[in-house]
């Protein structure tokens, strides 16, 4: 008869770090954690050798989980050194590519998170996006997302070092991000290395689906000026990836806009009114700013822009060219998305907005 193997024991503060890593992970449900991170609690000197290998394999399992499952498991075709390359995420990557690695600032935070109120000054100033992995910031992007039904805690986590500095907060939650004045440019350029393009091209399923629900709640927004700073948090945003994945060679990781597109309301009956229908009042006095705001509501909508170009490059590109497989690639995506069509109708409804456009238009 084999024995059991040993149930291991952590002090009290210990389970409650562990119970709130797991909500992070979204495998504890709120009700239960969420109290534990409202209310403070004595932090020991310090943590047990069992304690913090526990909270090392949840966080190693859980985020590959939540790669795995959000779009790593799915069978795609990604560039790999400028050819394509298909199959699931472990398959286009290798060992040393897929390999997490977590910083002290993970762990001093998730400590932080248990011992204090959220209102609480955290005082980890070495904590930013410089200093943290993408393994962190991936983390720090799940407790945002695990503690949006707080606003309280939420508001607070934005301004805190760690969150309004990651790219990938800013790219899924700009406009909530602008609320607070954040709108400094992003540097996606760290995403676009062999550790850092695994986890991008997990993430274009959420990246898309995220973007179809800011575009179709913009309607929602009746306020003139929040429209304005979402707006232009967004185009900050953008411009930073598609700068970055163009100067990369990886115009393939934009095909979570190309989705988007796809995916938005075509019909002839589409107008403007979709992204503004909801304001309230007649707006600024002047007509200029009027249509500034307006603008800002269709940011995406005028990346259509860009994607164009890009695809009549990809065309122009040689056979003997360094990049014509890439191209080719894109030209591939272009035509599977149908992309001349939803990019044409989205710059309609851009051009829609401006008063002096030909009458032929």
């Amino acid at each position: 008869m084999v024995d059991a193997e040993p149930v291991p024991q952590v002090s009290r503060f210990e389970a409650n770090l562990l119970r709130i890593v797991r909500f992070i992970l979204g495998r504890t449900p709120a009700e239960e954690a969420v109290p534990l991170i409202r209310e403070p609690m004595p932090r020991p000197p310090l943590l047990s050798l069992t304690a913090v290998n526990l909270v090392c394999d949840t966080l190693a399992k859980g985020l590959i989980h939540y790669l795995v499952a959000g779009g790593g498991w799915k069978r795609e075709r990604y560039l790999k050194a400028g050819e394509p390359s298909g199959g699931r995420l472990w398959q286009r990557h290798g060992v040393d590519e897929l390999r997490l690695h977590f910083s002290r600032h993970a762990l001093d935070f998730l400590i932080w998170l248990t011992a204090h109120r959220p209102a609480d000054t955290f005082r980890l100033e070495s904590c930013n996006a410089a200093t943290l992995t993408l393994a962190d910031q991936v983390l720090f992007l799940l407790m945002y997302e695990a503690l949006r039904d707080e606003p309280d805690i939420v508001q607070v986590l934005r301004g805190l070092p760690g969150f309004a500095d990651n790219t990938l907060c800013r790219l899924l939650y700009a406009g909530e991000f602008a609320a607070d004045g954040i709108m400094a440019p992003v540097d996606f350029t760290p995403w676009l290395t062999a550790q850092g393009v695994p986890i991008i091209e997990a993430l274009q399923s959420k990246f898309a689906a995220r973007w179809l629900q800011i575009e179709h709640g913009k309607s929602q927004i009746a306020d003139w000026q929040q429209l304005r700073r979402q707006g232009q948090a967004e185009a900050i945003v953008l411009a930073g990836y598609l700068d970055a994945i163009e100067k990369a060679g990886r115009r393939d990781l934009a095909r979570f806009v190309l989705e988007v597109f796809a995916r938005l309301p075509r019909s002839p009956g589409t107008t403007t009114e979709f992204w503004i229908g909801g304001l309230l009042g007649s707006g600024p006095a002047r007509l200029a700013e009027r249509l500034e705001i307006q603008r800002c509501a269709l940011v995406f909508l005028q990346q259509a822009t860009r994607l164009r170009q890009w695809e009549q490059q990809a065309r122009e590109t040689g056979f003997f060219d360094e990049d014509y497989a890439a191209g080719k690639f894109w030209l591939g995506e272009w035509e599977r998305l149908n992309a001349a069509e939803t990019t044409a109708r989205a710059l309609e409804i851009v051009q829609s907005l401006e008063p002096l456009r030909p009458a032929s238009e």
